[in-house]
């Protein structure tokens, strides 16, 4: 109630009891007098004029524009206390666009600062900026009228305004950057994993989701491309970014026990599904990840745990699991873990080299009528 007393013109209600704050005043109150459950013949004739009256000054209300500056201050505060509020809110999620953002300008503007620190700024920062665009005559406070209005004489603070609304991110023409779409599909599924932390399934597929925005190709169209191959090639090009770097954060975070365990896994293994001779493949990858682990070659490692993962992947994807079964919880709750640790360093090493060739992303968005955007 705190933040939302702060709106100039609010209805507030349990349902049984309605009342209008108008600037953070109680302006109405109509309290039901029978049971809400009753429906509409719970409003009694006696009541339901009271409740007109009270709802039609709230549809009727608007704001008094202040006349001097004084009173300008004392009628944005509490609106940019409600941004900030609304800002800090995203902070708290790990992968929420505005959480990747903090990072980014801390680095720059304020290395010492926290996040209430950027709350507060952002907050103040894209509210002057949409005031002094209302005052340079901006046609309505859209991001690109705004940030146009604000180009005449404010080129700075009109680029501000541009990424603190996500413009490089929320735009169609600049989804033409394929890295950018690449990291905002992949952001926005990390966050929807981050709603599932009690659902490994849904989890694991949340990610791997994640990680195919990363890595996908758009030839991958071709039957003929093979998609490990894809992403044994996206492997070797992140890793080698920071290959002492990412198998350091590896090793400390997992022992040779859980790799081995992930490694060893009959289940996730894909020859032994098809038939063959599994065992001799089952050896061959042990070896291989036994190898990995004694000269520290990341990318080694992550292929044969991306070979593993890959299989679980289909079974839950393709319908070859039950959802919390019991026969895969092991290889389910591992799987979660390692691609859960996985996805985000990745994002973070391809962040630091967005000039990479990361190569062009399928399903690119398209403008209306099918034209390529």
């Amino acid at each position: 109630w705190e933040r939302f007393k702060r709106f100039p013109n609010l209805v507030y209600t349990d349902g049984a009891e309605w009342t209008l704050y108008q600037n953070g005043e109680l302006a109405r109150r109509v309290r039901i007098s029978e049971d809400i459950a009753h429906g509409a013949h719970a409003v009694v004739p006696s009541e339901r004029g009271a409740l007109e009256t009270l709802f039609r000054a709230f549809l009727d209300w608007g704001p008094t524009a202040p006349s001097t500056a004084e009173g300008l201050a004392a009628y944005l505060a509490p609106l940019t206390r409600i941004l900030r509020d609304e800002v800090s809110a995203s902070l708290a999620r790990p992968y929420s666009p505005l959480r990747r953002l903090s990072s980014e300008w801390a680095g720059l503007l304020f290395p010492e600062g926290n996040d209430a620190q950027f709350a507060d700024a952002y907050a103040q920062t894209l509210t002057y900026a949409l005031l002094l665009a209302q005052f340079d005559g901006a046609e309505g406070l859209g991001r690109d009228a705004a940030s146009q209005a604000l180009r005449r004489e404010h080129g700075l603070l009109a680029e501000a305004l541009s990424l603190l609304q996500g413009e490089k991110f929320d735009s169609l023409g600049n989804y033409r950057n394929a890295f950018t779409l690449r990291i905002r599909r992949a952001l926005s599924w990390m966050e929807c994993a981050e709603g599932c932390k009690d659902n490994p399934d849904a989890r694991f597929i949340s990610f791997w989701i994640a990680f195919n925005a990363l890595y996908g190709q758009q030839h991958l169209a071709n039957p003929e491309d093979k998609e490990r191959d894809i992403i044994h090639s996206y492997i070797e090009k992140v890793v080698d970014i920071d290959p002492l770097g990412f198998y350091g954060e590896i090793r400390s975070e997992f022992t040779d026990g859980e790799i081995g365990a992930l490694v060893e896994n009959i289940y996730v293994l894909a020859p032994f599904w098809a038939g063959g001779n599994w065992k001799k493949v089952l050896e061959t990858d042990s070896q291989q990840a036994d190898k990995a682990l004694v000269w520290g070659n990341a990318r080694q490692l992550l292929v044969v745990l991306f070979d593993r993962l890959y299989v679980l992947r289909n079974q839950l994807i393709h319908g070859g699991a039950t959802w919390n079964g019991s026969l895969n919880r092991d290889q389910v709750i591992a799987g979660e873990r390692f691609i859960a640790f996985l996805v985000p360093r990745m994002v973070d090493l391809m962040l630091s080299k967005p000039e990479g060739d990361w190569g062009t992303p399928y399903y690119r968005p398209v403008a209306k009528g099918g034209h390529n955007a």
